[in-house]
């Protein structure tokens, strides 16, 4: 029963690890994407070991798109997360007004 426990604790303390790591690349994404890409684009969550991007039209979605192995060159060298594989890329919805 014990070894279960240990097993239990030890994947929440990785899991957790990881989503606070994941929080930095949230928190930075100035710092990966650059300060012109950031500026078209939000990061949003990771799921999966995929980060997923919201921008703002058509155009950015292709710079971005354009930029996709930098981004994450950046993420997995500079902020040593590994486990983020892919990044996905969508265009913002329009909000009603």
């Amino acid at each position: 029963m014990e070894d279960i426990k240990g097993i239990i604790s030890e994947l929440t303390q990785t899991r957790f690890k990881d989503e606070m790591e994941g929080l930095k690349v949230l928190e930075q994404w100035e710092t990966i994407a650059g300060s012109r890409l950031s500026a078209l684009s939000q990061p949003v969550f990771i799921r999966n070991g995929t980060l997923f991007v919201v921008v703002e039209n058509s155009v950015a979605l292709q710079e971005m798109i354009y930029s996709k192995q930098n981004i994450l060159k950046n993420i997995n060298t500079q902020k040593k997360l590994p486990y983020i594989k892919d990044v996905k890329f969508n265009i913002r919805a329009k909000q009603e007004r």
